[in-house]
Protein backbone atom coordinates (compact mmCIF):
# COMPACT_ATOMS: atom_id res chain seq x y z
CA UNK A 1 0.00 0.00 0.00
CA UNK A 2 2.86 2.40 0.74
CA UNK A 3 4.72 2.68 -2.56
CA UNK A 4 1.72 4.14 -4.46
CA UNK A 5 1.43 6.77 -1.73
CA UNK A 6 5.12 7.64 -2.07
CA UNK A 7 4.85 7.84 -5.85
CA UNK A 8 1.65 9.88 -5.75
CA UNK A 9 3.35 12.99 -4.40
CA UNK A 10 3.80 15.75 -6.95
CA UNK A 11 7.46 16.70 -7.02
CA UNK A 12 8.42 20.29 -6.69
CA UNK A 13 9.84 21.61 -9.94
CA UNK A 14 13.56 21.70 -10.55
CA UNK A 15 13.67 25.11 -12.21
CA UNK A 16 16.17 27.67 -10.98
CA UNK A 17 15.24 30.42 -8.57
CA UNK A 18 15.83 34.14 -8.88
CA UNK A 19 17.10 36.56 -6.28
CA UNK A 20 14.71 39.15 -4.87
CA UNK A 21 16.62 42.36 -4.18
CA UNK A 22 13.92 43.44 -1.69
CA UNK A 23 14.29 40.36 0.50
CA UNK A 24 16.22 42.21 3.23
CA UNK A 25 18.45 40.47 5.73
CA UNK A 26 16.32 37.38 6.08
CA UNK A 27 15.34 35.36 9.15
CA UNK A 28 16.79 32.34 10.95
CA UNK A 29 15.78 28.72 10.47
CA UNK A 30 14.16 28.69 13.92
CA UNK A 31 11.68 31.32 12.67
CA UNK A 32 10.34 29.03 9.94
CA UNK A 33 7.23 26.83 10.16
CA UNK A 34 5.42 28.93 12.78
CA UNK A 35 8.19 28.35 15.31
CA UNK A 36 7.56 24.58 15.37
CA UNK A 37 11.19 23.63 14.75
CA UNK A 38 13.35 22.51 17.65
CA UNK A 39 16.98 23.68 17.76
CA UNK A 40 18.05 20.35 16.22
CA UNK A 41 15.40 20.67 13.50
CA UNK A 42 16.44 24.25 12.74
CA UNK A 43 20.03 23.07 12.35
CA UNK A 44 18.83 20.23 10.11
CA UNK A 45 16.86 22.70 7.98
CA UNK A 46 20.03 24.72 7.42
CA UNK A 47 21.78 21.53 6.39
CA UNK A 48 19.25 20.36 3.81
CA UNK A 49 18.78 23.83 2.32
CA UNK A 50 22.48 24.73 2.54
CA UNK A 51 21.34 28.13 3.85
CA UNK A 52 21.78 30.10 7.07
CA UNK A 53 19.22 32.81 6.33
CA UNK A 54 15.72 32.58 4.90
CA UNK A 55 13.23 34.81 3.18
CA UNK A 56 10.31 35.89 5.40
CA UNK A 57 7.18 34.46 3.82
CA UNK A 58 3.48 34.19 4.52
CA UNK A 59 3.26 30.86 2.70
CA UNK A 60 1.61 28.08 4.67
CA UNK A 61 -0.62 27.99 7.75
CA UNK A 62 0.10 28.28 11.44
CA UNK A 63 0.26 25.08 13.48
CA UNK A 64 -3.14 25.91 14.96
CA UNK A 65 -4.48 26.65 11.48
CA UNK A 66 -3.40 23.26 10.12
CA UNK A 67 -4.83 21.56 13.23
CA UNK A 68 -8.14 23.35 12.83
CA UNK A 69 -8.49 22.55 9.14
CA UNK A 70 -7.53 18.90 9.66
CA UNK A 71 -10.08 18.53 12.48
CA UNK A 72 -12.75 20.22 10.35
CA UNK A 73 -12.04 17.82 7.47
CA UNK A 74 -12.41 14.87 9.81
CA UNK A 75 -15.67 16.17 11.28
CA UNK A 76 -17.09 16.95 7.83
CA UNK A 77 -15.84 13.94 5.84
CA UNK A 78 -15.14 11.25 8.42
CA UNK A 79 -12.21 8.83 8.49
CA UNK A 80 -10.19 8.15 5.38
CA UNK A 81 -10.33 4.63 4.00
CA UNK A 82 -9.85 3.01 0.63
CA UNK A 83 -12.30 4.43 -1.86
CA UNK A 84 -13.39 7.31 0.35
CA UNK A 85 -11.70 9.90 -1.84
CA UNK A 86 -8.83 12.29 -1.28
CA UNK A 87 -8.72 14.86 1.49
CA UNK A 88 -7.14 18.28 1.25
CA UNK A 89 -3.49 18.71 2.14
CA UNK A 90 -2.52 21.74 4.22
CA UNK A 91 0.87 23.43 4.05
CA UNK A 92 2.44 24.31 7.37
CA UNK A 93 5.33 26.08 5.72
CA UNK A 94 7.08 26.89 2.46
CA UNK A 95 10.76 27.54 3.06
CA UNK A 96 12.74 29.88 0.82
CA UNK A 97 16.46 30.53 1.30
CA UNK A 98 17.11 34.27 1.65
CA UNK A 99 16.46 36.27 -1.50
CA UNK A 100 14.43 33.55 -3.25
CA UNK A 101 10.69 33.93 -3.64
CA UNK A 102 9.59 32.27 -6.86
CA UNK A 103 9.91 28.64 -5.78
CA UNK A 104 10.03 27.11 -2.31
CA UNK A 105 12.99 24.88 -1.54
CA UNK A 106 11.11 22.99 1.20
CA UNK A 107 7.39 22.31 1.59
CA UNK A 108 5.93 20.71 4.74
CA UNK A 109 2.28 19.68 4.63
CA UNK A 110 -0.25 17.52 6.48
CA UNK A 111 -3.36 15.58 5.51
CA UNK A 112 -5.70 12.87 6.73
CA UNK A 113 -4.53 9.49 5.44
CA UNK A 114 -5.81 5.96 4.96
CA UNK A 115 -4.53 3.88 7.92
CA UNK A 116 -3.85 1.03 5.47
CA UNK A 117 -1.11 3.13 3.90
CA UNK A 118 0.86 2.98 7.15
CA UNK A 119 0.68 -0.83 7.34
CA UNK A 120 3.45 -3.22 6.41
CA UNK A 121 7.19 -3.09 6.86
CA UNK A 122 8.28 -2.57 3.27
CA UNK A 123 10.78 0.22 2.63
CA UNK A 124 11.06 1.45 -0.97
CA UNK A 125 14.53 1.52 -2.56
CA UNK A 126 16.38 4.74 -1.76
CA UNK A 127 14.45 5.29 1.48
CA UNK A 128 15.16 4.63 5.17
CA UNK A 129 12.64 3.75 7.87
CA UNK A 130 12.61 5.05 11.45
CA UNK A 131 10.77 3.81 14.58
CA UNK A 132 8.42 6.73 15.13
CA UNK A 133 4.66 7.14 14.94
CA UNK A 134 2.87 4.55 12.81
CA UNK A 135 5.43 4.71 9.98
CA UNK A 136 8.30 7.05 9.21
CA UNK A 137 10.27 7.05 5.96
CA UNK A 138 12.83 9.41 4.47
CA UNK A 139 14.80 9.79 1.27
CA UNK A 140 17.28 12.51 0.32
CA UNK A 141 14.46 14.53 -1.21
CA UNK A 142 11.33 13.63 0.76
CA UNK A 143 10.18 12.33 4.12
CA UNK A 144 6.84 10.88 5.26
CA UNK A 145 5.57 10.49 8.81
CA UNK A 146 2.27 8.74 9.63
CA UNK A 147 0.83 9.09 13.13
CA UNK A 148 -2.50 8.29 14.76
CA UNK A 149 -4.36 11.05 16.50
CA UNK A 150 -6.68 9.77 19.21
CA UNK A 151 -8.07 13.13 20.31
CA UNK A 152 -11.45 14.26 21.60
CA UNK A 153 -11.82 16.66 18.69
CA UNK A 154 -11.14 13.87 16.16
CA UNK A 155 -13.27 10.80 16.89
CA UNK A 156 -15.83 8.97 14.79
CA UNK A 157 -18.68 6.74 15.95
CA UNK A 158 -16.62 3.61 16.56
CA UNK A 159 -13.77 5.46 18.24
CA UNK A 160 -11.09 4.60 15.69
CA UNK A 161 -8.41 7.31 15.71
CA UNK A 162 -7.67 9.02 12.40
CA UNK A 163 -4.32 8.70 10.69
CA UNK A 164 -2.42 11.87 9.80
CA UNK A 165 0.34 12.00 7.21
CA UNK A 166 3.03 14.65 7.37
CA UNK A 167 5.28 15.12 4.37
CA UNK A 168 8.41 17.11 3.63
CA UNK A 169 9.35 17.65 0.00
CA UNK A 170 12.55 19.22 -1.24
CA UNK A 171 12.83 20.95 -4.60
CA UNK A 172 16.07 19.23 -5.55
CA UNK A 173 18.17 16.43 -4.15
CA UNK A 174 20.96 17.53 -1.83
CA UNK A 175 24.52 16.49 -2.50
CA UNK A 176 26.32 14.41 0.08
CA UNK A 177 25.70 11.33 2.18
CA UNK A 178 22.29 9.76 1.63
CA UNK A 179 21.77 8.64 5.23
CA UNK A 180 22.95 12.00 6.55
CA UNK A 181 20.35 13.94 4.57
CA UNK A 182 17.61 11.37 5.18
CA UNK A 183 18.07 11.89 8.92
CA UNK A 184 18.08 15.66 8.51
CA UNK A 185 14.85 15.55 6.47
CA UNK A 186 13.19 13.39 9.11
CA UNK A 187 14.44 15.60 11.96
CA UNK A 188 12.69 18.61 10.43
CA UNK A 189 9.45 16.73 9.68
CA UNK A 190 9.38 15.09 13.13
CA UNK A 191 9.57 18.46 14.86
CA UNK A 192 6.74 19.93 12.80
CA UNK A 193 4.64 16.77 13.25
CA UNK A 194 5.17 16.73 17.01
CA UNK A 195 4.00 20.34 17.21
CA UNK A 196 0.84 19.44 15.28
CA UNK A 197 0.18 16.34 17.41
CA UNK A 198 0.42 18.45 20.56
CA UNK A 199 -1.84 21.14 19.12
CA UNK A 200 -4.49 18.55 18.21
CA UNK A 201 -4.17 16.85 21.61
CA UNK A 202 -3.29 13.44 20.13
CA UNK A 203 -2.91 10.77 22.83
CA UNK A 204 0.77 10.08 23.53
CA UNK A 205 1.53 12.68 20.85
CA UNK A 206 0.75 10.08 18.21
CA UNK A 207 3.66 7.93 19.47
CA UNK A 208 6.10 10.63 18.40
CA UNK A 209 9.02 10.96 20.85
CA UNK A 210 10.21 14.35 22.07
CA UNK A 211 13.44 13.84 20.16
CA UNK A 212 13.49 11.97 16.82
CA UNK A 213 14.42 8.29 16.81
CA UNK A 214 16.91 8.17 13.96
CA UNK A 215 18.22 4.62 14.17
CA UNK A 216 17.06 3.31 10.80
CA UNK A 217 15.11 0.05 10.65
CA UNK A 218 15.58 -2.63 8.03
Amino acid sequence: MLIPVVCAFVLLGAQGCTEDPKAGEGVEAADQCDGSLSPAAAEALEKITEAKSFTPTTGGESVSGVAGRTAEDYERLGPVNKGSGLRDSYDLCLVYPRGIRDRADIRISFELADPADAEGDEIPPGWAGYPMGSKALASKRKSLLFFECDASRMKDGDGDPPMILGSLRKRSEAAGSGSEFMKANMTVLHSASLALAKELGCAANGDLPETPALESVA
